[in-house]
């Protein structure tokens, strides 16, 4: 304890490093998200002064050589820089510092952008990884492309026409990459529509989406229609709004046609539309029905 362990050797293509000397959980680095990481005895803190920049950073991630020890401590440097608003300094690290390609880790870290908002910087490191991946012959696979997905979905640039046209051009990417679209996928991009509907209409985009998932031969689930649902009362649930309640109705009829059981949250949304509509003077026919 007390003496800063040792790196060895490169990247391997599949994560990790070689020749280190010190495991996980004994005396040498570990790290976990939203905690501190420790080296040897000596605990490092990431120190954010009172505007928010960053005092200590990218050395708190490094060793003796320079190098980030092991793809967890990059993950979990990212996540924190992340949840402390350097967002800019977490895409920094990945670009100067991720070397390898540890698929659990891409979609990881794209996940910590995801939180953030920022599906720009979750948007270049898929770029550094893909030119990693072309170094090493290796592709990502779908869990990082949905990751992407989840950042558009939860960066508020979407709620604008071309900030949706960047959710779809994720299945583009995926296409290009030859990377199989899961239900994930499109339960994420319905996210996005749904983000969006103030500038689209939310039901042509669902069915737009299930449309895509019928070509893909993706079976939609009830997380996919309750997710319609909520976009389409986002602009009111009454006539004289956004007709949220006649469209939801549509809505309960495809999942009928598509086979999809209601939950208890399916109903719970269609109810608050109907208490919506009923105040603004449509009454309360859309209850029994």
């Amino acid at each position: 304890g007390g003496e800063e362990e040792q790196e060895q050797g490169g990247w391997g293509a599949a994560g990790g490093a070689d020749g280190r000397t010190a495991s996980r959980g004994g005396e040498g680095r570990t790290a976990s998200r939203g905690g501190s990481v420790r080296s040897g005895d000596a605990e490092r803190k990431m120190l954010i002064d009172e505007d928010g920049a960053m005092a200590e950073g990218r050395e708190e991630a490094r060793n003796m050589t320079g190098s980030v020890v092991g793809t967890e401590d990059l993950v979990a440097s990212v996540w924190q820089f992340c949840n402390a608003g350097n967002v800019e300094e977490a895409l920094e690290l990945v670009q100067t510092d991720m070397r390898n390609i540890s698929q659990p880790a891409c979609a990881d870290i794209l996940l910590a952008f995801a939180e953030a908002g920022r599906s720009d910087c979750a948007q270049a490191a898929l770029l550094h990884m893909q030119m990693l991946c072309v170094e090493v012959g290796a592709v990502l696979d779908t869990s990082t492309y949905n990751a992407l997905m989840l950042a558009y979905a939860r960066d508020s640039a979407t709620a604008a026409e071309d900030g949706l046209d960047q959710s779809m051009g994720v299945l583009d990417l995926m296409d290009k990459a030859g990377v199989d679209k899961d239900i994930t996928t499109f339960n994420r991009l319905m996210e996005a529509c749904s983000s969006a509907a103030c500038v689209v209409d939310p039901s042509e985009m669902g069915d737009k989406v299930l449309d895509l998932m019928h070509k893909e031969k993706v079976q939609p689930d009830v997380e996919t229609f309750n997710t319609l649902l909520e976009a389409c009362g986002k602009l009111g649930w009454s006539r004289d709004t956004g007709h949220g309640l006649e469209v939801g109705s549509k809505v309960v009829a495809r999942m009928v046609e598509e086979e999809v059981q209601p939950t208890t949250d399916t109903f719970n949304i269609l109810m608050y539309g109907c208490a919506w509509a009923a105040g603004a003077g449509d009454g309360w026919g859309g209850v029994e029905r």
